[in-house]
């Protein structure tokens, strides 16, 4: 993960991981290789508090198995018009990566922005038979764009996979983040109860009148998307006090 290795100052080579062949739903069959080293030096706090400005803008669209190449394509010509008209005259980087090792059809896109301040952000969608390629992008664009709305310097896929991180640096973490998951909430009472670090949650703007809407339509509804039930809309400070497991272990 490189917003881990980068801010929480881990060696270089700590993780290394390389994908043989992904596997896609319903057959799976993907394989990764993984190497992991020990951690010898105490991992230093993070702090993330400054957005900044996106500078550039990074799409990976891929295709797998009986879907042609075509498909990936069209994903691309969904996501970009949103992605101009919301973040005109930032470069974009496109990759249509054709999968011809993988197990199964599929089909995905994901967009990634990058800030100023070093952020990285994302959205991404998955394809189905059910749904129009062009659709896939629109989807993935629409979600990395009402990230950069919540004005998190963390998006909502990576703000739950940080606290453990956090819980285990030495010294106190700072991280910004958007609407507040249930998954993030999830995590900093798993941490607090089994590494006996302290976090604080501070809510510090509220949502507009239409996420708070779409937030209670999600609650209440069937077929709730994943990530979004339980979520508290507004702009949060997630502080936490370490407690080193390199000092502790």
């Amino acid at each position: 993960m490189p917003v881990v290795q980068d801010k929480f100052g881990l060696p270089p080579d700590l993780v290394s991981s390389k994908v043989l062949r992904r596997g896609y739903f319903p057959r799976g069959g993907g394989e990764v290789h993984v190497h992991t080293n020990p951690c010898r030096t105490p991992m230093t706090p993070i702090v993330l508090m400054e957005r900044g400005d996106v500078c550039e803008v990074y799409i990976r669209s891929h295709h797998a198995g009986k879907l042609p190449r075509h498909v990936a394509e069209e994903m691309v010509k969904g996501a970009v018009p949103i992605l101009n008209d919301f973040l005109p005259d930032i470069p974009q980087k496109v990759d249509i990566v054709s999968e011809t090792s993988a197990v199964g059809s599929g089909s995905g896109i994901l967009i990634v922005a990058k800030t100023s301040t070093g952020c990285i952000l994302g959205g991404s969608a998955l394809g189905s038979p059910k749904k129009r390629a062009r659709n896939v992008g629109i989807e993935a664009a629409n979600e990395l764009t009402k990230t950069l709305r919540d004005g998190g310097c963390v998006d909502e896929w990576l703000q739950d996979q940080l606290i453990l991180f956090m819980a285990f640096a030495d010294g106190i973490s700072e991280v910004m983040t958007g609407s507040l998951t249930l998954h993030t909430q999830t995590a900093i009472w798993v941490a607090e109860q089994l590494c006996g670090a302290r976090f604080t949650v501070t809510k510090l703007s509220s949502s507009s009148q239409n996420d708070r809407k779409d937030s209670k339509k999600c609650d209440e509804g069937n077929g709730t998307p994943y990530g979004m039930k339980g979520r508290i809309t507004g702009k949060h400070l997630i502080r936490c006090e370490g407690m080193s497991f390199i000092n502790r272990y």
